[in-house]
């Protein structure tokens, strides 16, 4: 099991990614933040960089796990105002407004283990693309998801080669993935859960059987084990087998 560059599609401030897929030479990550949590083609001025120490606070914990920050570039300038009204762009000027809420490419590198984290924030795949994102996610090799799943406009954009699907225990919104057009119209290469490391599933289905069934039961480790080694347990124990 080897993954080369991973697709991470809102993160926020989550680092722990590294740690669960640690060897891995590229991360590339995704946030309409700080811009807005919730971004639209229009969006309203009171929505708008809302964490102020949205930046500062990301670098520290970059820094803090040996990946500094290389380079910054604002690779869409002024998009912000361009989605307020006429009297907003007034106030967005007036208050003199983060520029890190136009779409910029943040690079963090480690030279310990010359891992690289091309981190695009304030970028929404459906209206901030540009050549070197759209590259940055066809060659991407496996799709994280953790807390948030991805528009399904993201097909455009993978490569048409199967990738990796790896979902984590705290990934919400996994009872609805069946349905999501992302699995209707793209099988993946391999599909994993992560919970102390990778489980493999043979269909999002049993991937989201037994994220419930983990998930339920995590709060007390003991019962889990003992559940897991039940021969009455809803998935024997050789479907739970940990690959590190």
């Amino acid at each position: 099991m080897v993954f080369n560059q991973i697709l991470y599609i809102s993160p926020f401030l989550d680092i722990d990614y590294i740690n669960k897929m640690n060897g891995v030479a590229m991360y590339i990550l995704i946030d309409t933040r700080p811009r807005a949590q919730w971004d639209f083609e229009k969006n309203d001025l009171a929505m708008i960089g809302q964490n102020k120490n949205y930046i500062n606070e990301l670098v520290r914990i970059y820094n803090n796990n040996n990946f500094k920050l290389t380079i910054t570039h604002r690779f869409m300038e002024y998009y912000t105002e361009s989605t307020l009204n006429s009297d907003e762009i007034i106030q967005y000027k007036k208050e003199k407004y983060s520029p890190y809420n136009d779409p910029t490419l943040l690079v963090f590198r480690n030279d310990i283990t010359n891992q690289v984290i091309k981190y695009y924030i304030s970028t929404n795949i459906l209206y901030n693309m540009n050549d070197e994102l759209k590259n940055d996610i066809y060659n991407s090799d496996t799709l994280y998801v953790s807390g948030y799943f991805p528009d399904v406009e993201l097909l455009d954009y993978l490569s048409p080669t199967m990738i990796n699907f790896v979902g984590d225990i705290n990934c919400s919104n996994l009872t609805t993935l069946e349905d999501n057009d992302i699995f209707v119209h793209r099988k993946f290469k391999c599909l994993y859960l992560f919970y102390n490391g990778f489980i493999k599933c043979n269909s999002i289905a049993e991937l989201e059987k037994k994220r419930i069934i983990i998930f339920e039961m995590e709060s007390n480790q003991s019962e889990l084990q003992d559940s897991l080694d039940s021969p009455d347990s809803p998935d024997s124990p050789e479907e739970f087998t940990i690959i590190n």
